[in-house]
């Protein structure tokens, strides 16, 4: 068994945040789904995780520390934004929701 280094976290945090992301992106694919705003910006959350995880696995320890804090940085707003949709989530059909429009630019 291998011992459970910081090194060994960073690569299974990057390896998890970016299978989640090719979940989501073959899951969309797959049952022809139309995520909306606050969808798509998770998904960029994650995929900026993967490459903080993937980053930090490959730097020395002081980086890793950066790497750390850039993290919880975006873990938190990907908290709050979790937070924001569900309660959007929990609305009324009629009131306001998260349901995206037709694609624009970004």
């Amino acid at each position: 068994m291998t011992p459970l280094t910081p090194k060994n976290l960073w690569l299974a945090l990057g390896l998890a945040a970016t299978a989640l992301v090719a979940g989501s992106l073959i899951l969309t694919a797959w049952f022809d789904l139309h995520p909306c705003h606050l969808c798509i910006f998770q998904r960029l959350l994650f995929i900026k995780l993967a490459v903080l995880g993937l980053l930090a696995f490959f730097l020395s320890s002081i980086r890793q520390k950066l790497a750390g804090a850039l993290t919880l940085l975006l873990s938190g707003v990907g908290l709050g934004v979790v937070t924001y949709q569900s309660c959007l989530q929990v609305q009324p059909a009629c009131s306001i929701s998260c349901v995206g429009g037709e694609p624009g630019l970004i």
